[in-house]
């Protein structure tokens, strides 16, 4: 009985297609082929015959011999043009080499040759769906589908098509299909959306913390402008971190672009409504406004997350001043001197005693301050007003002899 693979009664392209594209599997993450090829007698000399080289074309293919299963596949193109079978071979291989207009060529020109084959219409598809042609891939898919209901690959294909397409369900009833017909499925499209997920968020998380330290960096060095541009990308990385606004609105801030630091600030809330900073800030832009009563609320609210924001109760403490509401400012001063001591808010405390012409307590306030540095003159100043309010003139004029002393100015003298 004469060996079929000889046999001259079937022609060369029948051959090919019957023998060969049996052992050309879709392209998966490593490319197996499983060879339903003849002996393998010839294959320890050189080929000499198209059907030879073919057969090492394949078998180079299924060993991840790329550059030897182009060169055998385009000999046998050059011994017979119309194999489509070689063309089908070497289109794989352009695929693995990523060299997808070579590759597209070669399948079409298969789908010519023999039109009916339903691998080359897969493998096309394979190459689309790699330059994200999905509309194109979807249509060889399903034309090699229908050419071969039981081609597991076309329906893997299509899946990943479908994946693609977010079009999740009909994705998981070809990957089903694909089981049904004994073929494997490597990563689900649900798995591969939520890795890929996965990786993209990671590498997003990195851009964003590289632009966010290096955006605090220029922020620390005074460099408010090139802190904007670094805050804007990292926000444009992971629009969800609130660090970032917050970062970028104090910057916007302090290059007085109100509206724009407001809108980070908004956005601040949204991600993160418990930060004390933020209200704080929103009650400063309030004062730039000259809304009193809203910086208040804001400053309120930052003292209610922290009660020991030493900024936010001394801010308000002077916004109390400002609103003519001397007892409140005193309240605010009198918790920071608990926490923070300092002259500065002694002084302004003082100032709010004698606004409230509780006249007792402000010389106590300035007694401290020009106990601790008699050598300043506001303190002075308030001291010798207050003692004028009590009556007591001569301690007045005293004071205020020692504040033209110190080079300062007495704006209402005692009389």
């Amino acid at each position: 009985m004469p060996n079929s693979c000889d046999s001259p009664e079937r022609p060369f392209s029948n051959f090919l297609q019957d023998k060969f594209m049996k052992a050309i599997r879709r392209y998966t993450i490593v490319a197996i082929i499983s060879l339903f090829i003849c002996s393998a007698e010839a294959f320890g000399q050189q080929p000499k015959t198209a059907q030879e080289w073919a057969k090492q074309a394949a078998t180079q293919f299924s060993t991840l011999n790329y550059d030897g299963a182009l060169q055998s596949a385009s000999t046998c193109l050059q011994l017979f043009p119309q194999a489509a079978g070689c063309y089908g071979i070497r289109g794989y291989v352009f695929l693995e080499k990523k060299e997808f207009a070579a590759a597209l060529a070669d399948f079409s020109k298969a789908i010519e040759l023999v039109p009916g084959q339903a691998r080359y219409f897969a493998g096309r598809g394979d190459v689309y769906l790699k330059q994200e042609r999905l509309a194109e891939a979807l249509a060889d898919y399903n034309k090699a589908i229908s050419l071969d209901a039981r081609l597991a690959d076309a329906y893997l294909g299509r899946s990943q098509t479908y994946c693609n397409s977010d079009k999740l369900d009909l994705a998981a009833a070809d990957e089903k299909k694909v089981l049904e017909l004994g073929g494997k499925i490597y990563k689900n499209c649900v798995a591969m959306r939520e890795s890929e997920a996965r990786r993209v968020a990671m590498v997003q998380a990195y851009l964003a913390s590289e632009a966010y330290k290096l955006g605090v960096a220029e922020f620390s060095k005074g460099n408010k402008a090139k802190a904007v541009e670094s805050f804007t990308k990292a926000i444009g990385h992971q629009p969800k971190e609130f660090q970032a606004y917050f970062y970028r609105g104090m910057a916007l801030f302090d290059l007085d672009k109100f509206d724009e630091a407001a809108a980070d600030f908004k956005r601040v809330a949204e991600l993160n409504s418990k930060l004390p900073e933020l209200y704080y800030y929103r009650g400063a832009l309030a004062i730039k406004k000259n809304d009193r009563d809203t910086a208040i609320t804001e400053l309120s609210k930052a003292i209610e997350l922290n009660a020991q924001f030493v900024q936010a109760l001394n801010v308000r403490g002077m916004t109390y001043v400002d609103k003519g509401q001397p007892a409140q400012a005193v309240a605010d001063f009198t918790k920071v001197l608990t926490l923070q001591p300092s002259g500065e808010t002694l002084y302004r405390r003082g100032h709010a005693y004698f606004t409230m012409r509780d006249f007792d307590n402000a010389i106590l306030d300035m007694n401290k301050l020009i106990e601790a540095n008699p050598k300043v003159a506001e303190p002075y100043n308030i001291r010798a007003a207050s003692y004028c309010q009590l009556g007591k003139k001569d301690l007045a004029q005293a004071d205020e002899k020692k504040v033209q002393e110190l080079g300062g100015k007495v704006e209402s003298p005692c009389r």
